[in-house]
């Protein structure tokens, strides 16, 4: 089997969540690859900051909002091109209780890791049939959404298990109209990231209570990223369907 990113030069990727963690280590990765890419996060200006080349693309997008999202993926289409490479990355990992439930963390929850998935997939794979386009959409995941291995999880497992659930089920809408478009599903554990840091200060006493601070091995957003580069470079007729990864002695 040949592995190789050539017959991505030059097309376009979308990818969501791009402002940072494992959505900016992709962008990079598909820029250095020849990829010209449309990065989609709420800040916008931490997505310019990645690169200056003239192949990276910057929208600000809320993935809470239907409305914001179907605007961005005409915006590209009319300005950029067609797309052939969608990532969806953007997601949140709020440590909520089941027992006491926060509905607004919930809601938050699954409107951006299930929602936040579900929707640009829906409008990129309907330009892609448009225009006859075999190309390739990966789902960033998470481990919880396989298996719930950490107490307060439970928001986080939910959305995570949606867009598991989800994703297997696309390829068999897609094999039942006969589309030559792949779907994998990368699934890591934990991530040293941002997010992590930022939601972790606002949510200190439960996060300490569950005892997770410092205390588990961590992957790197390079990690996930080579991972999609290696998933993107296999041939067209192989489709890696679900790639599950963590930090080595890491039961999450």
């Amino acid at each position: 089997m040949v592995f190789s990113m050539d017959r991505w030069i030059g097309k376009v990727a979308v990818v969501t969540g791009a402002s940072d963690g494992i959505g900016a280590a992709i962008v990079k990765e598909l820029l250095d690859n020849g990829v010209i890419v449309v990065g989609m996060a709420r800040r916008k200006e931490k997505i310019q900051e990645l690169s200056k080349s003239k192949n990276l693309y910057s929208l600000k997008v809320d993935f809470r909002k239907q409305n914001e999202i179907i605007k961005a993926f005409k915006w590209v289409n009319n300005n950029v091109g067609s797309v052939y490479i969608l990532i969806n990355s953007v997601g949140t990992a709020w440590v909520t209780s089941a027992i006491h439930v926060q509905t607004k963390l919930w809601k938050d929850q699954l409107d951006t890791d299930f929602y936040g998935f579900l929707i640009p997939t829906g409008e990129v794979i309907k330009e892609m049939i448009v225009n006859n386009i075999d190309g390739h959409i990966i789902h960033i995941g998470g481990s919880t959404g396989h298996d719930v291995s950490l107490p307060n999880f439970s928001a986080v497992s939910a959305g995570k298990s949606a867009v598991t659930a989800t994703a297997n089920s696309l390829k068999q809408e897609l094999i039942l109209i006969k589309r030559k478009i792949k779907i994998t599903l990368v699934s890591p554990g934990l991530v040293k990231s941002e997010l992590v840091a930022r939601n972790a200060d606002k949510q200190k006493s439960l996060l300490n209570s569950a005892n997770i601070l410092g205390k588990f091995a961590a992957l790197q957003p390079s990690d996930v990223a080579a991972v999609v580069i290696y998933v993107l470079s296999t041939p067209p007729h192989v489709q890696v369907e679900n790639i599950r990864m963590r930090a080595i002695g890491s039961p999450f």
